[in-house]
């Protein structure tokens, strides 16, 4: 795809979040900006700039990517330009993290190993099925998720360095951020808007016309429990 990389505002980047035409969001800060914010836009996760032709590969063909550095300058706006050189639909964000900082739009905390790896018991219930979704849309894209009878969570978390959730012993269990069916009033004891758009006595989880931006909203309200719960552990 041939020209310089576009931009695209916060805001409008931010009305895309969790939907279908989401793009893959990286953030190509440089080591010493990234080592120094434990912070990151909902559903980013961080790559070298320098060392975007090695993983440029990896990114999920046919999707458009927006990259994000510091303020919008140069590390976001090169790295956009070499993957727009290879044909993808790159784009940068302007003003980076500094700018959706300053619009008080939603992020969360680099929550490390645990972002790549997830395990739990095979067959849960239907209240906590959207538990990958939330992982895959806010936390990493590439998250891995590892169904397994209950009494081999932990130890296969163990073996495959993986995060075990929805069980009992597992830091993120019953009862925790967002690995918790909807409407769990741990979330409300933090402070949380735990009851998801349309849930209520007639129809949990219903989901009326219009509510996806509601919904959206739910779901990085989630992020930004299981970020600051995993920040005090």
């Amino acid at each position: 795809m041939d020209g310089v990389a576009p931009s695209i505002s916060c805001r409008v980047l931010y009305k895309h979040l969790g939907t279908a035409s989401a793009p893959v969001l990286i953030d190509v800060r440089r080591h010493e900006s990234f080592s120094a914010d434990d912070q990151l836009i909902v559903g980013a996760f961080h790559r070298a700039p320098a060392d975007v032709q090695y993983w440029r590969t990896d990114l999920p063909a046919g999707r458009p990517v927006v990259a994000y550095c510091s303020d919008g300058g140069t590390a976001s706006r090169s790295v956009a330009n070499a993957l727009r050189e290879e044909g993808m639909d790159a784009a940068y964000l302007e003003g980076g993290i500094s700018g959706w900082k300053k619009d008080r739009l939603p992020l969360r905390k680099r929550l490390g190993a645990i972002e790549t790896r997830w395990v739990t018991r095979e067959h849960p219930k239907i209240d906590r099925i959207a538990c990958p979704w939330v992982i895959s849309r806010f936390i990493n894209p590439f998250a891995e998720f590892i169904y397994v009878p209950a009494t081999e969570v932990l130890a296969v978390a163990k073996d495959r360095r993986a995060t075990p959730y929805d069980i009992k012993g597992a830091e993120f269990g019953y009862g925790r951020s967002l690995l918790v069916r909807c409407g769990h009033p741990d979330l409300r004891h933090q402070g949380h808007a735990a009851r998801p758009p349309g849930n209520n006595r007639k129809g949990r989880g219903h989901l009326p016309a219009g509510s996806h931006a509601a919904m959206r909203r739910f779901a990085c309200d989630l992020v930004r429990a299981v970020s600051e719960l995993s920040g005090r552990s």
